[in-house]
């Protein structure tokens, strides 16, 4: 139907239908507004200075509005908090995501769970979720606290250092407990030896896991030759996860080994980043740093990991440490394959479907003061999950988000018992790109006053 032939049947119908006829009619002919500069300054824009291009569009465009970035073509980013709910409970029937995250294959590899879609991304989930489970994860944690002992140990005490580092060691030590257990401890010390020659030694925008890309020959060796040991020596009490891996017989060996990929990218750096935020609001506020010790302080001395995990206030951190900075800018994209309504918008197949995290956890009619570290915000309201969202939404969220919030809370709450911390920033603390996620800057760096063993 012609916009005419549409025009012409609104003659007698009120001024609030004509209006919202006409709102229809041009959200079918046309995407949000965007920005006029080039895709190829879009996408540059959006690598270099993401916070920055996105606040600056949604000041211009308001809740929608539409990027080009490359090959994904017309990317739409919504902060409505109703658009981002519409999105979430799409059915995965009408989207698919594998070219949103498409760069993870170099990384992850072609199985990896973020690259699949339909049935099969359905099927994955089933396979990895029941070790990630809430009841699972408990008995990782006193293994998180001890990890953090060991990590933290080797502090200096007499100049400050690098928290991010840290961080990354002690995730990656995390990961590798919780894939393989007490077991293969030849491969963790491989493994781990690895990262530190090839991965830490420069944290730099994308260069670590360009790397990490380039050593998957050697790792699929390396991992190949620990399955082979276990088939042969099977352990019928062991519950790791590579264990259950092993015991699904549909699963080939490249699929076991890029879902072990999986949990180290996704596993090591988003958490390491999320605590080393963690480090820097809660020493950059010393009433926050105190209400948190007095909360430990309220436990008795020997009392279970999971009871410091249910600590309110150290949770309430731990919440608007994702909230200022989530680590995961953007959960992942859905590219249409029908055409859907969300709000008052109608969209095309081929369309890509964003959420944006930071402006959603930023808008001000949701989150008072919202450029203000502020986690008693979390105390006096429970946000819904098209408010909160750091670990991504719908049939797409991060299996892993148990897991991470755990050892979040644990790492900090071992950390600000052993030890009495000062900022030793030089300069400003601000945001930079690390891969996909938003890491703070290299001069985050803190000094140890008194150490508590």
């Amino acid at each position: 139907m012609s916009r005419i032939d549409r025009s012409k049947k609104t003659q007698n119908l009120s001024n609030v239908t004509i209006v919202r006829l006409a709102v229809k009619i041009k959200s079918d002919f046309s995407l949000p507004p965007g920005p006029q500069i080039s895709p190829q300054q879009q996408s540059k824009e959006w690598i270099e200075h993401p916070i920055d291009f996105w606040e600056a569009c949604a000041k211009e465009y308001g809740d929608f509005f539409t990027v080009q970035l490359g090959s994904l073509g017309s990317v739409v980013l919504m902060s409505h908090p109703e658009a981002v709910r519409q999105v979430f409970a799409l059915s995965p029937k009408v989207f698919q995501c594998h070219q949103y995250n498409e760069h993870y294959k170099y990384v992850m590899g072609e199985h990896s769970v973020l690259v699949q879609d339909g049935e099969r991304h359905k099927a994955q989930r089933k396979q990895i979720v029941p070790p990630l489970h809430i009841e699972r994860i408990k008995i990782y944690a006193e293994q998180i606290c001890q990890i953090t002992r060991q990590i933290t140990d080797s502090w200096p005490s007499d100049h400050p250092f690098s928290v991010r580092l840290s961080m990354h060691e002690l995730s990656l030590q995390v990961i590798l407990q919780t894939i393989f257990g007490d077991s293969e401890q030849v491969l963790k010390q491989q493994i781990t030896s690895l990262f530190r020659s090839q991965i830490f030694q420069d944290l730099g925008s994308w260069s670590p896991w360009a790397r990490f890309g380039h050593l998957h020959p050697l790792l699929r060796k390396m991992i190949g030759d620990a399955m082979d040991k276990r088939r042969k020596n099977p352990d019928p009490n062991s519950t790791d996860i590579f264990n259950l891996l092993l015991s699904i017989e549909s699963l080939s060996d490249a699929e076991i080994q890029d879902h072990i990929f999986t949990f180290f990218i996704a596993g090591v750096d988003t958490t390491a980043l999320g605590l080393t935020w963690a480090l820097y609001w809660i020493h950059k506020n010393s009433e926050i740093l105190e209400k948190i010790r007095q909360e430990l302080d309220s436990l008795p001395n020997e009392v279970e990991p999971m009871a410091i995990a249910k600590l309110p206030y150290l949770t309430a951190t731990c919440q608007e440490v994702l909230r200022m900075y989530p680590v995961v800018t953007t959960p992942t994209g859905r590219k249409l394959t029908a055409p859907v309504e969300i709000m008052d918008y109608h969209f095309e197949p081929g369309v890509t479907l964003l959420p944006c995290t930071y402006l959603v956890h930023h808008r001000e009619d949701i989150y008072a003061n919202p450029h203000a570290f502020q986690p008693e915000r979390f105390l006096s309201r429970q946000y819904a999950p098209y408010e909160y969202f750091p670990f991504g939404g719908g049939n797409r969220v991060c299996v892993g988000a148990g897991l991470a919030q755990l050892e979040l809370k644990l790492v900090l709450a071992t950390i600000l018992s052993r030890f009495q911390l000062t900022s030793a920033i030089e300069g400003e603390v601000k945001p930079v790109r690390h891969g996909t996620l938003l890491a703070p800057s290299e001069n985050m760096k803190l000094k140890i006053l008194q150490q508590q063993y």
